[in-house]
């Protein structure tokens, strides 16, 4: 798919010697006549077990949420999702009625640890939850329905890596709906969410043992971690999109160090590492305000 945006950064990339590989694109992508980039911003399990970094390639940076290469200068991009609203929108203020006690989507697809263990839980649990998606045979047409009206919701990552969250997490939190998680514990805690309002997992039966436990009274005691995360996810959103505009104006100033600083014959590792935000690459488009409270 041909992300305009994307391939806009990537020309002016290239026109000063820096050339972007992204994602499974990396094969195609790579060009040893350039210092070449790693965006790699899919799961770690899809990077793994995509095989999409060759022996010969050599990267002066990357973007990945699990280190796969030699490259000296790595970065993290724990917030990414934190502004992907495709499934469930963000209303900050609204209120929800929850009527439903937990609920689960999963899809078919298999190929990764967590893909296969959605298919496990489904299997050992699945009577004990409202199931929805592709993995039940039937097509889930908002996600927001499997959310809205539910006090938990079981989701579970791609892949079991402490640094990678996706919207499997912020969705929840935009509806007050308490995540029952599988995953990034450690991006949660560094993004300085209320651990209060999250129940984490890491087996069936450890699973199992909190379903047992679930209960409007246990809703009502962490609503109030609930509130606070979905206001720290509204700062953090404001956040990303004051650095998106941020480099937009800045960014052609960032540019300029660069290559003065290659007709010297070197790089400036700094300045390429603060343009290498996934922000500024627009793999997100910039998220429109929202208020810090309710």
């Amino acid at each position: 798919m041909k992300h305009e945006p994307f391939e806009y950064a990537r020309e002016f990339f290239r026109e000063h010697g820096i050339n972007i590989c992204y994602n499974s694109f990396t094969p195609e992508h790579y060009d040893p006549a350039y210092e070449n980039v790693l965006l790699a911003v899919e799961s770690p399990g899809r990077v793994r077990e995509g095989k999409w970094i060759q022996p010969h390639m050599e990267f002066v940076a990357e973007v990945s949420w699990e280190q796969v290469t030699d490259a000296p200068i790595h970065h993290c991009p724990r917030s990414l999702y934190t502004t992907y609203d495709e499934f469930v929108d963000f209303s900050p203020e609204r209120d929800y009625t929850k009527e439903r006690s937990v609920s689960y989507v999963y899809s078919d697809e298999r190929l990764t640890e967590g893909h296969r263990l959605r298919h496990d839980i489904a299997d050992a649990v699945g009577d004990r939850m409202d199931c929805y998606g592709t993995g039940t045979g039937t097509f889930l047409e908002e996600k927001e329905d499997a959310l809205a009206s539910y006090r938990f919701h079981v989701a579970v990552e791609n892949v079991a890596h402490p640094e990678y969250v996706t919207e499997k997490f912020w969705d929840p939190i935009k509806t007050l709906t308490v995540p029952v998680y599988w995953a990034g514990c450690e991006s949660i805690k560094k993004l300085g969410f209320d651990l209060d309002g999250v129940l984490f997992f890491e087996t069936t039966d450890e699973l199992a043992e909190i379903l047992d436990g679930l209960s409007p009274d246990l809703y009502e005691e962490m609503l109030p971690a609930a509130r606070y995360n979905r206001r720290r996810l509204a700062e953090i959103r404001n956040e990303q999109k004051a650095k998106w505009y941020l480099r937009q104006s800045v960014g052609a100033g960032y540019m300029h160090s660069v290559t003065r600083n290659r007709r010297h014959g070197e790089t400036d590792r700094f300045v390429l590492s603060a343009m290498l935000r996934p922000e500024y690459l627009s793999l997100n488009a910039a998220p429109d305000p929202v208020p810090g409270s309710e």
